[in-house]
């Protein structure tokens, strides 16, 4: 599996690399992956590319999607990266460096369509993916 290329350019057109983060789509989705809110909705996601299509199968019909989400029982598209994915990242506690990525379109929400975003503290300290935080949009 050699995934394309995925980089963000962030403000002061700073490039997050974020390649080595994206896993192959065959296998099932890391843990590393997998964040939940405050709400307890869990989020799978894949960076520039598309979630498992193992476990996360019908979160890629009809489109494929970037951010899968488990709500109420049911697994739902939480979106496909969006045109403009750099979103600002939210300091959270210790973690004050990172980069945010937004999808967008996804599965249906009341009148409107699920939104994520998904925040990534940069640690170069540590050789594996902290995701920081999640969230979505409320229907």
């Amino acid at each position: 599996f050699t995934p394309k290329r995925c980089t963000l350019i962030g403000p002061s057109n700073k490039v997050y690399d974020l390649t080595p983060l994206i896993y192959d789509e065959h296998g099932e989705s890391p843990h590393t992956h997998l964040i939940a809110d405050q709400e307890g909705t869990i989020a799978a996601i894949n960076f520039c590319h598309f979630v498992s299509q193992v476990t996360q199968s019908s979160c890629n019909n009809p489109e494929n999607a970037g951010s899968c989400l488990y709500v109420n029982s049911v697994y739902t598209s939480g979106g496909r990266k969006s045109d403009d994915p750099f979103v600002e990242f939210i300091p959270e506690g210790d973690n004050t460096v990172g980069v945010g990525l937004r999808y967008t379109n996804g599965g249906a929400c009341g009148s409107q369509s699920y939104s994520t975003s998904i925040y990534i503290e940069c640690d170069e300290s540590v050789d594996y993916l902290q995701l920081n935080s999640m969230t979505k949009n409320n229907c």
